[in-house]
């Protein structure tokens, strides 16, 4: 077996997620090599791609072509592709969940070879759906999925009809597979809105995200790091021609939120012990009290707010929600006291902790502590 790296790791995600902006993030980085999709079907033209690598075992014997011999293949070829070079310290390559079970016992021989998995997550799943429409058709009119090419189109149509179920398939595959890697492999799971979230260049990466990134895979921190991909920056409302009919489609589901732009209470970040349609449940029932709020039923949100905390009561997003209600009605020292609770349950809650200063200044310290 061929000497390796010392950190082998993978980018695990599903379609249009970002994997190659976060390979291309962490490959500016002089100690990470990040290779593309090498269980690619499609890139069997590319040195690194394993179908190339295996249809060269299949022509010297065909029996190179089904188990047990083809799981041979796959451990040289990963041994190969995780050799140890001077200037690394990690090496990993992108792997999207529909490839897997592609190649016969890869998880196996990854678990065996101690790889790492980095399980990256794009929360909006309905972005990621637009994505991969508008990919289709660049790449169907002689474009590439990442780089140069014909521009994107302007807008695409999204069949509605279909679209919920379609949201609801996609993130039952990410959840089964956030359990799947946690039981299996040394994982790190990042969130690509976290990535983008406060970064000082379109390009980068979030400081606190990047560092969780580089002590993960147990290299040196570094500044600057960046990717020369281009992105469209655009919003959903500019890019899906039947936005609107959309909306109206995923209005009272648990995933409504996704057309909808962050409003005044903070969404609560997803821990690795929440379902992932909890989760985007929980983030619909914000929009939808934001919505009463705006519409003056503070006492309707609060009643709703009132049986989601009793049903969640160490979530600090709902106290402070409740929070947030209650002052709204008037009533100051409840306000004060659920987010006091909000920032127990939560120390980094920047929302709560500016709202109690603004209440009752010195009280947020306290509370945080």
């Amino acid at each position: 077996m061929t000497a390796c790296v010392e950190c082998p790791f993978a980018i695990v995600s599903t379609q249009r997620s970002g994997s190659a902006y976060l390979g291309s993030v962490l490959s500016a980085h002089p100690d990470v090599t990040v290779a593309p999709e090498v269980f690619l079907g499609q890139g069997m033209r590319t040195p690194e791609n394993f179908y190339a690598y295996w249809a060269g075992w299949v022509q010297s014997d065909p029996k190179h072509l089904a188990p047990p011999q083809c799981m041979t293949v796959v451990r040289t070829y990963l041994d190969g592709l995780f050799a140890s070079a001077e200037d690394e310290r990690a090496k990993g390559f992108a792997l999207k969940y529909d490839q897997i079970p592609l190649v016969p016992g890869l998880m196996e021989i990854l678990q065996e070879r101690g790889v790492r998995m980095v399980h990256l997550i794009r929360l909006n799943v309905l972005e990621s759906i637009v994505s991969s429409v508008r990919n289709h058709l660049r790449v169907s009119g002689g474009g590439r999925a990442h780089g140069t090419g014909p521009m994107d189109p302007p807008q695409v149509h999204i069949e509605a009809d279909r679209l919920a179920a379609g949201i609801a398939r996609r993130v039952a595959e990410i959840e089964q597979n956030r359990k799947a890697l946690r039981s299996r492999f040394a994982s790190h799971e990042v969130h690509l809105e976290a990535c983008a979230k406060d970064r000082e260049d379109p390009g980068g990466c979030n400081a606190q995200v990047l560092r969780g990134l580089e002590e993960f895979l147990g290299v040196a921190p570094q500044t600057d790091l960046r990717t020369t991909l281009r992105s469209s920056g655009r919003g959903l409302g500019e890019m899906i021609s039947n936005f609107d009919e959309v909306r109206e489609v995923l209005s009272g589901t648990d995933w409504e939120h996704m057309t909808q732009p962050a409003g005044a209470l903070p969404r609560p970040a997803l821990r690795e012990d929440m379902p992932l349609d909890s989760w985007h449940a929980l983030c619909s029932c914000l929009c939808r009290v934001e919505r009463m709020l705006e519409g003056g039923r503070a006492r309707e949100a609060e009643h709703l707010l009132g049986g989601l905390r009793q049903s969640m009561p160490d979530e600090g997003a709902v106290a402070a929600a409740l929070a947030t209600v209650v002052l709204e009605r008037g009533d100051i020292g409840r306000s004060v006291s659920l987010y006091r609770i909000a920032l127990h349950l939560n120390p980094q809650d920047a929302y709560s902790a500016a709202r109690l200063q603004a209440l009752q200044p010195g009280a947020a310290q306290e509370s945080a502590s």
